[in-house]
């Protein structure tokens, strides 16, 4: 079993609540759908750079059937009236056809209720560290050139960040250095 298949984590965010940060598990479909629904039109357009206003099945599906080592995909979690609720997620895709790559895709997304609580800080940290172990030297994400909280997360996180402009778009790369 892979590392990233078994990563399990409790944090405490900003305000003193406690957050369960793991991997993804194909049954999470339900709550991962409610979260995006819960989600506001400019978080959104953050994640997928353009709007949306739901998830197909077959998105569902390829979101939450992750093989680990390709494409690596963690949630945050909080309990809510006695139930696990989705509060962010995080992932990675590896480029190209080859494990162990150098470059990977990653995506972000906090609930709007708890940005900057310290949930992207510890989806970011936890996939920084599965993908390091994994051998891969940087992680690759396009952001709206107006995505500041993204921007300043990555900083914050210690990650080198390049930028290049793009049509409104910038180029990030976290390198691990």
């Amino acid at each position: 079993m892979s590392e990233a298949k078994s990563y399990d984590k409790i944090v405490t965010l900003k305000g003193g609540e406690d957050a369960r940060v793991r991997a993804i598990r194909p049954t999470d479909g339900e709550a991962l759908h409610r979260g995006f629904l819960g989600l506001s039109p400019a978080s959104v357009r953050a994640r997928f750079l353009s709007s949306k206003k739901d998830l197909s099945a077959a998105e569902l599906s390829y979101f939450t059937d992750v093989d680990f080592e390709k494409h690596v995909a963690l949630v945050a979690t909080v309990e809510r009236e006695g139930r696990e609720e989705i509060v962010g997620v995080g992932r990675y895709v590896v480029a190209g056809d080859c494990l162990g790559g150098a470059r990977a895709e990653f995506a972000l997304v906090v609930a709007d209720g708890l940005q900057r609580q310290g949930v992207g800080s510890a989806l970011l940290e936890g996939l920084a560290s599965l993908a390091a172990s994994a051998g891969i030297a940087e992680f690759e994400r396009i952001v709206h050139r107006d995505n500041e909280p993204m921007l300043r997360l990555f900083e914050k996180c210690g990650f080198p960040v390049k930028r290049g402009p793009d049509y409104g778009l910038v180029r990030a790369i976290l390198l691990f250095v």
